[in-house]
């Protein structure tokens, strides 16, 4: 619904309207590429942002950050004070999530947009990199493109994953969640979680989530719940780390038909909070 409002109506012009609409309107904006970011990753049928953003044109609510109407790498967190980047870096996290949902072995037409989209990683990855938020946001990302790598192995894949979720706890070790815009990190935070098959690491993911349930239910409880649910039907078996882990990644991505069939009701009951 948001998206099909933000596209009936033209933004405000910003050398006519009040700075308050102006400001208010990108916030508006802003929040609806993050949560829509957000909540495709647990349910593909979500994916407004693919319904709708080529009838929102979002250059409009922020064509004023740079010459051109482009909005580069490393904008200032104050001109974004939801996203805190460029509303185009989340559109690139929107794009990472569909790909990683292919099931099948990729296509000619599909290894090249994997290829397209892992360079323009990279490239925000280096002009970002100095940002600890950002850098969870790349680390998620390269998690995800491994999933669906067309040059790896599942045992290179899984190893490399492994090694992201290391870089990621480290970041965490040293950030107050609670510093950022409400629920800002649980995106990344729900794809670590998805790969972390020690106990050790678990438990950083799962206390991390619980620092933004304290502030805030809703979401972030209901990632606790999922991530209780995809880590109890991954626990205690005989299976290697490889397998665990792209099982775990799957029910992350594929939300609906996996975590809802397996914890329905604990899912579920955090939608009225």
């Amino acid at each position: 619904m948001a998206g099909v409002l933000l596209a009936l109506r033209p933004p405000n012009n910003a050398q006519n309207a009040s700075q308050s609409a102006v400001v208010f309107e990108r916030l508006c904006a802003e929040s609806f590429v993050y949560y829509s970011t957000l909540m495709m990753l647990f349910d593909p049928s979500l994916d407004v942002l693919y319904r709708t953003n080529p009838t929102i044109d979002l250059d409009r609510y922020f064509s004023d950050f740079a010459d051109g109407g482009t909005v580069m790498p490393g904008m200032l967190t104050a001109a974004q004070p939801v996203l805190h980047a460029s509303y185009k870096f989340f559109l690139l996290v929107a794009d990472v999530t569909r790909l990683a949902r292919i099931p099948h072995p990729f296509n000619e037409v599909e290894v090249g947009k994997w290829e397209h989209i892992h360079a323009d990683l990279l490239r925000w990855e280096g002009a970002l990199h100095d940002d600890p938020s950002a850098m969870l946001y790349i680390l998620a990302m390269r998690i995800l493109l491994l999933k669906v790598d067309p040059t790896a192995s599942i045992l290179e894949s899984t190893e490399q994953m492994h090694c992201l979720l290391q870089h990621g706890l480290r970041i965490m070790s040293v950030l107050d969640l609670r510093s950022y815009f409400l629920v800002y990190l649980l995106w990344p935070l729900a794809v670590f979680g998805s790969v972390a098959v020690e106990h050790s690491d678990r438990r950083v993911v799962g206390e991390q989530v619980s620092v933004l349930t304290q502030t805030r239910h809703g979401q972030p409880l209901r990632v606790k719940k999922l991530m209780e649910v995809i880590w109890s039907a991954n626990d205690g078996g005989q299976e290697d780390g490889s397998t665990v882990i792209l099982r775990q990644l799957r029910m992350l991505l594929e939300g609906t038909q996996y975590t809802l069939s397996i914890g329905r009701d604990e899912l579920m009951s955090t939608e009225s909070e």
